[in-house]
């Protein structure tokens, strides 16, 4: 019983060590040729800035190639490159050209549902820093962006979601509004499901 547990323990600390998704940064940088790689490799992606060393071990922030889902998590631009994350705290370089485009991530977050990480400890709000707060009761989760904005050091989520618990929620319908934190400085208090 005692090596079981042990077992258990471990698969749970690999599953949150190597689980981990690269962190994030300005915004994404999108592979617009995406449905391409369903089943093949990942576009090149390079080491050094001179992008002349490829990267052996990528791993994209959000990969759903059969969703046209490649999307990589950006800390910069420059006038010839991205500077990317490739994994939780490595760092890779492509190439600008017109294959890959970049979106903030305010802009990509307003193309998202959100589901937050922890309800009991991030409730929903009808303002942010309020105390009122808005009852949630569908199974699950499936929460729409609005809008991003911060106050102070807060990073707050305008979101509305369905009144029936539909998934596919659009503003005409009849839905509820309100706030939630997206994140504490860079640590998520949200998960991110682009459309």
């Amino acid at each position: 019983m005692k090596k079981l547990l042990l077992l258990f323990f471990i698969l749970i600390q690999c599953t949150l060590l190597f689980g981990q998704k690269p962190p994030l940064g300005i915004g994404f940088v999108y592979d617009t040729k995406s449905y391409e790689y369903h089943g093949r490799m990942m576009p090149k992606v390079y080491d050094n800035r001179e992008m002349t060393v490829e990267s052996k071990n990528v791993e994209a922030y959000f990969y759903k190639p059969d969703y046209g889902l490649l999307h990589f998590s950006c800390i910069r631009i420059t006038d010839s490159y991205y500077e990317i994350y490739i994994g939780e705290n490595k760092k890779g370089y492509i190439p600008i050209n017109d294959q890959f485009e970049f979106i903030e991530l305010s802009e990509m977050l307003k193309n998202c549902s959100v589901k937050r990480i922890s309800p009991n400890n991030n409730p929903i709000l009808n303002e942010p820093d309020g105390n009122s707060k808005i009852r949630y009761s569908c199974s699950r989760e499936y929460l729409n962006v609005k809008e991003i904005k911060s106050i102070g050091n807060e990073n707050w989520m305008n979101i509305y979601f369905s009144k029936d618990c539909d998934p596919m929620v659009t503003e005409e319908m009849d839905v509820t509004y309100g706030w939630i934190k997206w994140k504490n400085n860079s640590q998520l208090l949200v998960q991110i499901f682009p459309y």
